[in-house]
C-alpha cells in the first residue's frame, strides 16, 4: 500500500459496479401499455354491466315497498348489496385509471391493475346478486 492511502503498483484493486448489482429487469412501456389496455378492454364490459344493474335495480332497493316483518338483515338485504356493488365498482374504475396513469412509472404500476381486477370482480358478482334482493314476496 502506499504511505498516501491509495493502492500500490503491487496491491490489487476490486472494482465493484454498483450499477450492474442493483439493476432489475422492467418491462418496457410498450408490455406496459398493451397489459393495460388488454386489462382494460376486459374490464370495461363488467364496468358497463355492473353500472347498468346498479341503474336497473336503484328503484327497486330504495323504495320502502319490502318492508316486511323479517329481521332487519332481510328488509336490508338489497341496499347493502347495491351499496356493495357501488363501492366496488367505483373503487375499481379509479384503480384502473390510476393503473393507466402510473404507466410511466417503472415499478408497482402492476398493483393497481389486479387490485381493479379484484374490485370490478366483486363488483360483478354482487351485482348478479342484486335480483335476488330487490325481490320481495307477496304477502301471505
Amino acid at each position: 500500500m502506499s504511505p498516501h492511502g491509495g493502492a500500490g503498483e503491487g496491491d490489487a484493486v476490486e472494482v465493484i459496479d454498483l450499477e450492474a448489482e442493483t439493476t432489475t429487469a422492467v418491462p418496457g412501456t410498450g408490455l406496459r401499455l398493451v397489459v393495460t389496455a388488454l386489462t382494460a378492454a376486459l374490464l370495461g364490459p363488467a364496468m358497463v354491466v355492473t353500472a347498468w344493474l346498479l341503474a336497473w335495480y336503484r328503484p327497486a332497493i330504495t323504495s320502502p315497498g319490502c318492508d316486511q316483518p323479517w329481521s332487519w338483515w332481510q328488509r336490508h338485504d338489497g341496499a347493502f348489496f347495491w351499496l356493495a356493488a357501488g363501492v366496488a365498482g367505483v373503487a375499481g374504475t379509479l384503480c384502473l385509471g390510476l393503473g393507466a396513469a402510473r404507466l410511466h412509472r417503472s415499478r408497482r404500476w402492476w398493483l393497481w391493475l389486479l387490485s381493479a381486477v379484484a374490485l370490478l370482480l366483486v363488483a360483478s358478482l354482487t351485482a348478479v346478486r342484486l335480483g335476488h334482493a330487490a325481490w320481495c314476496p307477496p304477502l301471505p
